[in-house]
C-alpha cells in the first residue's frame, strides 16, 4: 500500500510530492507530471501538496482547473493534503 494514502483504490496511482516547492515551480512540475502520465495512458494520478498554509493546494487546483485534459479533481477522502486527479485519456 502506498505511504501517501490509506485508500486501497489509490495505492497504485502514480504521484508527485510538491511539498516545500515555490508556487511557480510547482506549476511546472504539475504540468510536466500531467503530460508524462497522459503519454503513459494513466487515468488517475495523485498530487501531494500538503495542508500547511494552503498555497500549494490553491496553486495545484488552479493548474488543474484550467488544464484541458483534467476531467475532475478532488481531495482524497482520508488525506486532504492530497488531490486525486482524473485525466481524459484519448483512446
Amino acid at each position: 500500500m502506498s505511504k501517501i494514502t490509506n485508500n486501497p483504490f489509490l495505492a497504485k496511482c502514480p504521484y508527485i510530492d510538491i511539498h516545500q516547492e515555490y508556487s511557480s515551480i510547482a506549476k511546472i512540475i504539475i504540468e510536466n507530471f500531467i503530460t508524462e502520465n497522459l503519454k503513459l495512458g494513466q487515468e488517475k494520478i495523485l498530487i501531494l501538496h500538503g495542508k500547511g498554509t494552503g498555497t500549494l493546494r490553491r496553486t495545484t487546483h488552479e493548474v488543474l482547473k484550467h488544464h484541458p485534459k483534467v476531467a475532475k479533481y478532488y481531495y482524497d477522502g482520508i488525506n486532504d493534503g492530497l488531490t486525486v486527479v482524473e485525466l481524459n485519456i484519448d483512446k
